[in-house]
């Protein structure tokens, strides 16, 4: 489980991160992030209706979330992210979301 310190819940925080935030977009999913000036990142994740029923979001968030979960000591502090997911993301194998979801929080913490 994602710890209460890497959540993002404040829906305020997460619109300026759409807003403000720098995007990297990909075919699965949009990492949104910017810097929050503490010493973790934190977390959303946005599964809309797009992307199916209720069951299907859940099961696309809890994938995103495991690999924050695996790899949240590679990933920089200091970051907030909101990673919206698009339907495509559905019938990918976990090995390849993670090789791009990874390469995206990259790619966005880079700039």
């Amino acid at each position: 489980m994602l710890s209460k310190l890497h959540r993002l819940k404040q829906s305020s925080r997460i619109k300026y991160i759409y807003r403000a935030g720098t995007p990297v977009h990909n075919a699965w999913f949009v990492v949104n992030a910017i810097p929050n000036n503490l010493e973790h990142s934190r977390f959303a994740f946005v599964a809309s209706k797009k992307v199916g029923g209720a069951v299907i979001r859940n099961r696309v968030v809890r994938r995103l979330r495991h690999i924050i979960i695996q790899y949240l000591e590679e990933i920089p502090a200091g970051y907030d992210f909101v990673i919206v997911t698009k339907p495509q993301l559905i019938n990918q194998k976990i090995d390849q979301i993670t090789d791009r979801l990874m390469s995206s929080i990259r790619r966005v913490t880079s700039r």
